[in-house]
């Protein structure tokens, strides 16, 4: 660092990244609002000789976004430190939550003890401004190493490791830089590198622990990954604002960054291969004269031709290259195997090896010499073993304490949403996540060593705590489904006997009787990639049924008595369970025709698709909830159902009631009207071409190959609101035709749709045209949209045997996520398949009416 220095060297933080994109206008994270590029022009805030807490300020090394750094003395350690405090007018927002944010950094990079990060002294608090005392590097950047002279790949390279080794201890504590660059790494004075300005540094809920593991919170209760971050220059391409927002410096940014969306540590590694290529071969490795330019090449991976000329080897580029992939899954898992593979110099190892070979020959003339030589390797790979054991005890220790409290926030998230607090839900889910893939990648971590301990030296029993690290790892519930099939890959080649594979896979045993009628079971077994019905398990036994079977997903299906109805009872066994439920069976006289009856259980409901629920589904992360036995129409409400409704209300409240829908921008429309005589007249326009039918006669579809000749009082009714749904339901209560009939919650609408299993549809995870009346079933023609008949397409009917929970017409629910909310549920024929998924939600007011809304009926049970 150069000292008394303003111009971008050592520790000073005024760096403008001039040539960002080749364009001096580009404005970079490191100006602070309005200072129209330079942070110089910024009054001095403390003057040479105050005192902060113990500490003299010598003089004023520069300032930046976050913070202004000072050089000052520790007399009581005597020696010369940095002192960098918090911007008073720092962006907007409230300076206590840019206090609390800038002392949670503090303790968190403190945290860290590696040679390749900088050091934190102390923290504390000046004149109501947070302080940290920070290690004095007087080396400069290494920007200023790398363009001082040309230098060698291997030198290059071999500098670079020891700096993504300092990223890599930061990832461990769970810290994600953010604004990883050359200017953003010092050098002290024997030339060691160490990364630095941890400003934009994202404190994921990983990071946010005490020493004991407890979790913290701040006062104010916002989300620990939630910053504040300077606005740009006037006139700027990039938005500096909430999390989620552009942060970082664009010509290091990552494409999630410039998207928007998540980042994790892999954004660092990307950060990392942009500074690496550049050392290496003079140019950045993504071209761009504006922001918007730069953001087009890095977001659709449009990468530089390769200068001619270059010395740098070719398997060098490819680890480089493979860090800069646009989707972060095809680069390193973590920084460590980047690392790894620049260390593993091929060419290296083959002079080692005929170093070997000859040192070898050599020494063959000599026994004694020999077993020197095999005694010396033996050491060597001792010590070897043990530095992997040592990381690896580290990483596992660290990881235990984030996979539980990824454990604890996912439990009190799940609660909030069930509690109708979708906010508080959606911020401690977001904190799980973030834990758990911190947790993820340390188990990760230590694997890798464990593993690299077991190959190294296998007589001493590392495959077993290798195998028992994966199990460890197996049990972050956040895991995708190919995370955790590869794990389980993995774990077959440590797990020697199979031992905890088979734990994995035990038996679950199943026990289900009846009250009070033991009636006749059956259980099948659902495939896992279709969920469709693979035929019996076992043949017909008599209740209780006891099974062990493998964990998956099954129905039990009981046959009805002369007295009491038969059912099914769809659930997902885990692995090593012991399952035991008595079911009351209803009375036949207490089920309405046309009613299915769903006895009391568990199921999953939401969705398991993290990008599909926060960006389409309006839903809930996929979680188990309960519900009470209920009964449920196997079939949408029907319009000749509603004209009976409709016949039986005074004339002046039959008005109110009766089904319509005013043309939306698609033209659809929807009306039923009497007509003199008692007949009543049908109308709908589900997209240009109208179509009309009186009581008797036929509705005939112009454009459809299939169906097109329907009865449209069998159709579902549509054009009903909310309001018209509850006056339905009470009809049918207070006329006795289905006591105790009301509007389905979701919870009981969605059990019906999936079973107990996390299908995306009511018949398993695919939907085709022909399986239920949807936008592709009459190949988006407009004069062939519309409703079928209800039951028109039994392929996708639901594991309870209901028909239409796909496709149609939306069915309406009360909400269980925001109180007092209706919902619609189901997609309809005008939708496309995305939006027939089974956890799709969409809210409506009371009021709603529209030609694709329907109904569909639940009813309480009698009291047992």
């Amino acid at each position: 660092m150069a000292e008394s220095s303003t111009n971008g060297k050592g520790q000073d933080e005024t760096d403008t990244d001039k040539d960002i994109v080749e364009k001096p206008a580009v404005s970079t994270h490191e100006s602070a609002p309005g200072d129209g590029g330079s942070p110089d022009h910024d009054a001095e805030i403390l003057t040479r000789g105050t005192l902060v807490g113990r500490y003299l300020v010598v003089e004023r090394l520069g300032a930046g976004a976050m913070g202004v750094v000072y050089a000052a003395y520790d007399p009581k350690l005597d020696r010369k430190i940095a002192l960098k405090l918090l911007r008073p007018k720092e962006g907007v927002g409230d300076q206590a939550r840019r206090t609390a944010r800038l002392e949670r950094e503090a303790q968190a990079i403190a945290k860290l003890s590696h040679p390749n990060v900088v050091g934190i002294f102390d923290v504390g608090v000046h004149e109501g401004q947070v302080f940290m005392a920070m290690e004095y590097l007087a080396g400069g950047t290494l920007h200023d190493w790398v363009a001082a002279k040309k230098r060698p790949w291997r030198e290059i390279v071999k500098m670079f490791i020891e700096v993504g080794h300092g990223l890599a201890a930061a990832h461990v504590e769970g810290l994600i830089h953010r604004d990883f660059k050359p200017e953003n790494v010092l050098l002290d004075k024997n030339g060691a590198p160490k990364v630095v300005d941890f400003g934009l540094v994202r404190l994921s809920a990983a990071a946010d622990l005490t020493e004991s593991g407890a979790i913290e919170r701040s006062a104010s209760g916002e989300s620990e990954s939630q910053s504040v971050e300077p606005s740009p220059r006037a006139g700027g391409s990039a938005s500096l604002t909430r999390t989620g927002a552009l942060t970082g410096t664009p010509a290091y940014m990552a494409p999630e960054q410039f998207l928007g969306k998540p980042i994790d540590a892999r954004t660092d590694q990307f950060a990392f291969c942009v500074a690496l290529y550049e050392a290496l071969y003079g140019e950045r490795p993504f071209a761009g004269e504006t922001v918007l330019s730069l953001a087009d090449s890095v977001t659709e991976g449009r990468m530089r031709a390769l200068a001619k000329g270059t010395d740098v080897p070719a398997w060098v580029r490819a680890c480089v290259i493979q860090g800069l992939r646009v989707d972060p899954t095809e680069r390193y898992s973590e920084i460590d195997q980047l690392l790894a593979v620049l260390a593993n110099d091929p060419i290296a190892r083959r002079r080692r090896r005929l170093l070997i070979v000859a040192a070898s020959m050599s020494l063959v003339a000599g026994v004694v010499v020999t077993r020197h030589f095999v005694l010396a390797k033996r050491q060597e790979i001792d010590r070897q073993v043990a530095r992997d054991l040592s990381l690896a005890d580290a990483s596992l220790a660290g990881a235990a304490i984030r996979r539980d409290d990824a454990k604890t926030l996912r439990d009190r998230a799940l609660a909030a949403f069930d509690g109708y607090d979708r906010d508080k839900g959606e911020a401690l889910w977001a904190q799980s996540l973030s834990l758990a893939r911190t947790a993820s990648a340390a188990y990760e971590l230590a694997i890798q060593y464990l593993g690299a301990a077991a190959t190294l030296s296998p007589e001493r029993g590392f495959r077993n705590r290798t195998a028992d690290a994966i199990v460890e790892y197996l049990g972050i519930q956040e895991l995708s489904t190919e995370e955790r099939k590869a794990g389980i890959r993995l774990l077959a080649t440590y797990d020697d006997g199979n031992i905890r594979t088979n734990r994995l896979n035990a038996n679950a045993r199943l026990r289900i009787d009846t009250t009070p009628e033991h009636l006749n079971a059956r259980a099948e077994i659902f495939d896992g990639s279709t969920y469709r019905t693979m035929g019996p398990q076992r043949g017909l036994s008599r209740a209780p049924l006891v099974l062990d079977l493998a964990p998956g997903s099954y129905r039990v299906v009981f046959e009805e008595s002369d007295a009491h109805v038969g059912f099914e009872y769809p659930i997902v066994l885990s692995a090593g369970e012991f399952f035991d439920r008595s079911i009351w069976v209803p009375p036949k006289s207490t089920v309405p025709d046309g009613f299915v009856y769903v006895p009391e259980g568990r199921f999953l409901f939401g969705s398991g698709d993290e990008e599909m629920r926060t960006g389409f589904l309006e839903t809930v992360p996929i979680h188990q909830v309960n519900t009470q036995p209920f009964l449920i129409s196997r079939f949408e409400t029907t319009v000749r159902e509603w004209i009976s409704f409709l016949e039986s209300l005074p004339s002046d409240r039959r008005k109110e009631r009766l089904p319509h829908g005013s043309a939306d921008a698609y033209g659809g429309a929807v009306s039923l009207r009497p007509l003199p005589g008692g007949r009543w007249e049908y109308m709908i326009r589900p997209a240009n071409k109208t179509y009309r039918s009186e009581s008797g006669k036929s509705f005939v579809y112009d454009d459809r190959k299939q169906l097109a000749f329907q009865d449209w009082t069998n159709f579902p009714v549509s054009g009903i609101s909310p309001e018209d749904a509850r006056a339905f339901c009470d009809w049918l209560n207070t006329s006795g035709k289905v006591p105790l009939a009301r509007v389905c919650t979701e919870y009981e609408w969605e059990r019906a749709a999936r079973g107990a299993d996390a299908r995306d549809f009511p018949h398993g995870n695919k939907l085709a045209p022909q399986d239920a009346n949807f936008d592709l079933t009459y190949n988006r023609r407009d004069e062939a949209f519309g409703p079928d008949e209800v039951g028109s397409h039994p392929a996708s009917d639901s594991p309870f045997g209901i028909s239409d929970l796909v496709g149609n017409v939306w069915e309406i629910t009360n909400s269980v996520l925001d109180r007092g909310q209706q919902v619609i549920r189901g997609g309809s024929f005008y939708q496309f398949r995305p939006t027939q998924q089974s956890p799709n939600r969409q809210p409506i007011a009371s009021t709603t009416r529209d030609q694709t809304i329907g109904l569909r009926v639940c009813a309480s049970l009698p009291s047992q």
